[in-house]
């Protein structure tokens, strides 16, 4: 039995209505089969199969770039959406960046009309970043993420433009501390995305590369608890140490509040036997109603002053 394969002509697609002329081969790309092209007479684009409208275009001069083809929501007009350089981006990352443009454009954006240049480095973007929503968070938070920034994004990133920041150098970043220290790893992913979301809704880059890409370690809820012993242990030691200490100690196991929490304890958050701990000082920001022992009780009479901490 004999097969015979039909001869599929080319489409005439996004890129054919955008150029004038037939489109060229469609596959689904790879960094592989990008790197085998080799300049033509003509520059011509391979389409991906994978996600319709994206696809890398390659120069005369040998240069690969990656786009995206799209119709503006707002004018009805065809439009070229350049997403990088196939040098610096991998497949997989444009092809994700490719997806997200896609997306807001079905929402109704047109990025060539909402996009204006982004100058900012990642560090003059952190500079403003540390200055308005760092300092909403929790005073040991906010530490962390300036020493993620200072002693590890910024002596290396600093100074690359924020829109030309790739994913690929983000993954080389964090990748070193997986195995040494996953925990950091786990912070770094973190925190990053968190900065380059607010990057986005300050229009200072078009889109966070991280967003949707999976943690580089899986989070480990932690288990670990005192036993009776070491709590004993505990509380025979914090005698030694100069007041408030101790009871601040004591005030920790009888109530299992944060040590944030517990250090700014307030005469206003006391009502009875009852600490009514407000939202603008936990971490989740919800209002906590915590039970306080007779023992928490007395700790808290001894240690508070009216309409003092």
């Amino acid at each position: 039995m004999v097969i015979r394969q039909r001869r599929l002509k080319p489409d005439m697609d996004e890129d054919a209505k955008y150029r004038g002329r037939r489109a060229d081969r469609r596959t689904r790309l790879t960094d592989r089969l990008i790197a085998a092209q080799e300049p033509r007479s003509q520059e011509f684009t391979i389409w991906d199969t994978t996600v319709r409208s994206f696809g890398v275009r390659i120069r005369t001069s040998g240069s690969a770039s990656f786009i995206a083809i799209y119709r503006s929501p707002r004018t009805g007009k065809q439009r070229r959406h350049t997403i990088g350089d196939a040098n610096r981006l991998t497949t997989e990352e444009a092809r994700e960046n490719a997806r997200t443009v896609l997306a807001q454009i079905e929402l109704g954006d047109d990025p060539k009309l909402s996009s204006r240049p982004h100058t900012a480095t990642v560090r003059s973007a952190y500079e403003a970043y540390r200055d308005i929503p760092v300092q909403q968070l929790s005073p040991v938070w906010a530490k962390k993420i300036q020493a993620h920034f200072e002693r590890i994004i910024l002596p290396r990133f600093g100074d690359v433009a924020l829109g030309s920041w790739s994913r690929g150098e983000i993954r080389s970043l964090i990748d070193p501390f997986v195995n040494p220290k996953p925990t950091t790893a786990l912070q770094l992913h973190r925190v990053i995305s968190a900065y380059l979301s607010w990057c986005v809704d300050r229009d200072l880059v078009a889109v966070n590369v991280l967003r949707g890409t999976k943690l580089p370690v899986k989070p480990r809820s932690r288990s670990r608890v005192l036993n009776q012993e070491e709590i004993a242990s505990t509380l025979r030691a914090a005698r030694s140490l100069p007041k408030p200490w101790p009871s601040y100690i004591r005030l920790l196991f009888l109530t299992a509040q944060r040590k944030s929490e517990v250090l700014g304890i307030h005469a206003d958050e006391i009502a009875g036997d009852v600490w009514e701990l407000p939202g603008s000082r936990t971490k989740n920001g919800g209002h906590n109603n915590v039970p306080l022992s007779s023992q928490a009780q007395e700790i808290v009479a001894d240690l508070l002053e009216p309409d003092r901490h």
